[in-house]
């Protein structure tokens, strides 16, 4: 406010709040600003406005393993002014991303570069889809307006998340000849990959499991158990498209309808 305006001039009105605060020398802000307080009331207000309460949940639950369920306080918009470090380019930190991992990390005690987020869907609190790391992106994009409380599940990694999500991991259910569920098999691949490139790794890891008698020759298929439907993949197709809510299976051709194929 300028102290030589009057109450009219500054467009103040029955009911209007003023706020105030003690002098503050330029000396003492970056002080202030390194202990994540605010210098001025507009900031102050703005963080209060914008703030939302985030539930973080395990997106597994492993017997043995150290993973609460806690909530942090984190900011709707992008935050220009945040005191940290971007955990990438050790460099001070303006993307939310980094804020919400750094957060997390310094809870849970775990390397904030091997945390792993997926958004949930409102109406059931289940998975939906992993959170890509984007400097645009804010968490009012990722928060949901229609709920009261907004619930992001997170993975404690041993790699490092730019690794990750330079390649995919794929869950893959070994059938058989039979199409009975017998084994499951975890492969990271590029994300350029092809079904073909999974298919080979699959029969590298099978040796022990296959028979003289069989073909040798696999085909991999997905389902979409809420939908209710099957989907089969050629070999061109690429790992990245396969979407993350298909769960894959891969059977052994067998005979017959080997000889249909070729």
């Amino acid at each position: 406010m300028k102290l030589d305006l009057t109450f009219t001039q500054s467009e103040l009105h029955d009911g209007d709040i003023i706020c105030f605060q003690t002098d503050i020398t330029d000396g003492k802000l970056p002080d202030l600003e390194s202990q994540g307080l605010y210098s001025d009331p507009p900031q102050f207000y703005d963080a209060m406005f914008n703030r939302v309460v985030v539930l973080f949940k395990p997106r597994f639950n492993l017997a043995g393993h150290n993973q609460p369920e806690f909530s942090l306080i984190l900011k709707r918009t992008q935050d220009h002014e945040a005191v940290g470090y971007h955990f990438l380019t050790n460099s001070k930190f303006c993307d939310p991303f980094s804020q919400m991992a750094t957060k997390v990390g310094e809870h849970l005690k775990h390397d904030p570069i091997k945390l792993r987020f997926a958004t949930t869907d409102a109406a059931n609190g289940k998975y939906k889809d992993i959170l890509k790391r984007g400097l645009n992106q804010k968490i009012a994009d990722i928060i949901s307006p229609s709920s009261s409380a907004t619930v992001i599940l997170y993975e404690k990694l041993e790699t490092s998340v730019i690794d990750l999500e330079a390649r995919r991991w794929l869950r893959v259910t070994w059938t058989g000849l039979g199409n009975i569920p017998k084994l499951v098999y975890l492969i990271m691949l590029p994300h350029n990959s092809t079904v073909n490139d999974l298919l080979l790794e699959l029969s590298d890891l099978l040796q022990s499991q296959l028979t003289p008698t069989g073909t040798g020759r696999f085909r991999l298929y997905g389902v979409a158990r809420e939908e209710g439907t099957k989907r089969s993949f050629t070999v061109s197709d690429l790992v990245k498209d396969i979407p993350d809510s298909i769960e894959l299976y891969a059977e052994e051709i067998p005979r017959p309808l080997l000889l249909l194929i070729l």
